[in-house]
């Protein structure tokens, strides 16, 4: 048995699009709800992502042990997470041990991708067999070149 529509809000803890629910958590951080949607709702729950704070109108379930269960009657387009509502605590990837990426590495990785692939078509190029000293020389050369141009779009990007 359903009771009249209500707006609750919450933070976004979970979502199973395969069994068309989301969890929402209190001010607490405590799950609190499950609410079920309907076919109808599927482009609006596509947008959903966890962490997001909602304030739906849902139909309330009749109160049984553990999480309520709800009905989804409207999702508001867009709903302003009041001041004194926390935002969910961000949690550490794999045990803690989150590190921030290298950028410079990242860049070096590229450009010297690229240098590499220069290389190799300008030794495709030769008409020559393959030649072992030519090949060391053409990736000395894409290795300089890489430390040249990383240094350059660096320091541009620090600009």
């Amino acid at each position: 048995m359903t009771t009249t529509p209500t707006k609750i809000d919450g933070n976004i803890t979970d979502i199973d699009s395969a069994a068309k629910y989301f969890t929402l958590e209190d001010r607490q951080g405590k799950p609190f709800v499950k609410v079920f949607w309907k076919p109808q709702h599927e482009d609006i729950m596509r947008k959903q992502r966890v962490g997001y704070y909602e304030a739906p109108v849902v139909e309330m379930e009749e109160a049984g042990g553990g999480l309520r269960e709800a009905v989804l009657v409207d999702m508001p387009a867009y709903t302003p997470r009041p001041d004194d509502f926390p935002r969910p605590a961000r949690k550490k990837g794999s045990g803690g041990n989150w590190q921030p990426r290298n950028e410079a590495l990242i860049v070096y990785q590229t450009v010297y991708k690229e240098c590499a692939e220069t290389a190799r078509s300008h030794l495709l190029q030769l008409s020559e067999p393959f030649d072992e000293a030519e090949c060391d020389r053409a990736m000395d050369w894409a290795i300089e070149r890489a430390k040249k141009d990383a240094k350059a779009l660096i320091d541009a990007a620090r600009q």
